[in-house]
């Protein structure tokens, strides 16, 4: 399942990269008292923050051996 690069909700389309609410939040029409695009983007990006769990992923020697 893929998810949103902005704030992580689940993607039903195989090929995108936003959610349906950020996708609309970035192809929308911003009149000039609205937040700026890069403000609503870094906002995102702040709140919605998902911890890895990097002891899964292999040690990079592993693949230079």
């Amino acid at each position: 399942m893929n998810r949103c690069i902005l704030c992580g909700a689940p993607i039903k389309s195989d090929l995108g990269v936003y959610c349906s609410d950020c996708l609309y939040e970035i192809k929308r029409v911003r009149l000039k008292d609205d937040e700026p695009l890069e403000d609503f983007i870094d906002r995102m990006m702040r709140e919605h923050i998902t911890p890895r769990n990097h002891e899964k992923v292999e040690k990079l020697e592993r693949w230079l051996e």
